[in-house]
């Protein structure tokens, strides 16, 4: 009997391992052409938020090619609630170790590099409701080449 409650709970918890992570509660990606992401292209998203009581984080996903001219990344980030903008920033994504010389990173086959940073942590969301993003590459060439895709994912933190 007691081994057979043991396995019941080991079911239960590699069940619960493995599950969708419960706590995303809104990601979008983008598939971008890897020739080309021109500055004039900018990215948008919605999602209704329903528990303004807890604190997220934001990240962003990133995949580009081992060939990509620079080290860093930099976006024109916006994200605006029912009532208000909350972030209205240009931020710089660092793509490589300057140190090192390598792709910061997981190796995705042989030409793609994926990187998950994070753009914002413990961000409060006060207001429920539809919630707005957009996200612009503002690199200094017009058409920047070597990004495959780009998202988001907006986790709910524990608390």
């Amino acid at each position: 009997m007691v081994k057979h409650r043991l396995y019941i709970a080991g079911i239960a918890l590699i069940m619960s391992l493995c599950s969708c992570n419960q706590d995303i509660i809104a990601d979008h990606t983008w598939e971008l052409s890897p020739d080309h992401w021109h500055h004039s292209h900018v990215l948008e998203d919605s999602w209704n938020l329903t528990d303004s009581s807890k604190y997220y984080r934001l990240y962003l996903n990133l995949d580009h090619s081992n060939e990509f001219a620079y080290q860093n990344l930099y976006l024109k980030l916006q994200l605006e609630s029912p009532q208000s903008q909350i972030i209205d920033e240009t931020t710089s994504i660092q793509l490589m170790d300057v140190r090192t010389t390598q792709w910061i990173g997981e190796q995705k086959g042989s030409e793609l590099i994926h990187l998950k940073t994070t753009i914002r942590d413990s961000l409060l969301l006060k207001d429920d409701g539809q919630y707005h993003i957009v996200i612009g590459q503002y690199s200094r060439d017009s058409l920047l080449q070597g990004i495959d895709r780009i998202g988001f994912e907006l986790e709910a933190l524990s608390p």
